[in-house]
C-alpha cells in the first residue's frame, strides 16, 4: 500500500503526534511518502491561469507540485493534516491546495483521484478544527 502524506507544517506539535499515532498502524506494511509544508510545497500562486488553460508545466512551482501531484496520483490512501489557524487550514496547505485548482471537475480531473480514500487529520484548542477540515475536504471534493 502506498500512503501520501501532506502535512500542513513543518511544526512536530499535537497535529503531527496525532498523524502519527494513526500512521502506526501502517508504518510495517506501507510505503509511506510524506510532505511538509511548506518547505516542500508550492510557494502562493500568483493567479497566472496558465495550469487552467493546459499547460501546468510553465507554473513557477511546477517542479514541487508536479512532484506532490504524482504522490498523490500513485498513493492507495492520502493522509492530510493541518492544525487550525484562524479557524482553517495552514496557509501553506491553502498554496498547496491552490495549485491543484486546474484538476477541478470544471477543468481537467485526474480519473486517478476518483474513487480515493483521504484522511483529514486537524485539532485546534477550541474552536475551528470543522473549517480547517471543510478547507481540505472542498479543495479534494471539486
Amino acid at each position: 500500500m502506498k500512503i501520501t502524506v501532506i502535512n500542513g507544517t513543518e511544526k512536530h506539535g499535537v497535529t503531527y503526534r496525532m498523524k502519527e499515532i494513526f500512521l502506526e498502524a501502517f508504518r510495517d506494511d506501507a510505503e509511506i511518502t510524506e510532505y511538509y509544508l511548506p518547505g516542500d510545497g508550492p510557494g502562493f500562486c500568483t493567479g497566472c491561469t496558465t495550469c487552467f488553460r493546459g499547460n501546468q508545466n510553465l507554473c513557477k512551482d511546477a517542479e514541487k507540485v508536479q512532484k506532490i501531484e504524482k504522490s498523490l496520483l500513485e498513493a492507495d490512501l492520502l493522509v492530510f493534516t493541518s492544525p487550525a489557524y484562524v479557524f482553517h487550514t495552514t496557509g501553506a496547505m491553502k498554496a498547496m491546495l491552490d495549485h491543484f485548482g486546474y484538476r477541478w471537475m470544471p477543468h481537467r480531473p485526474a480519473k486517478e483521484m476518483f474513487g480515493k480514500r483521504a484522511v483529514i487529520i486537524t485539532q485546534c484548542l477550541g474552536a475551528g478544527g470543522k473549517s480547517a477540515a471543510k478547507d481540505i475536504k472542498d479543495s479534494l471534493s471539486w
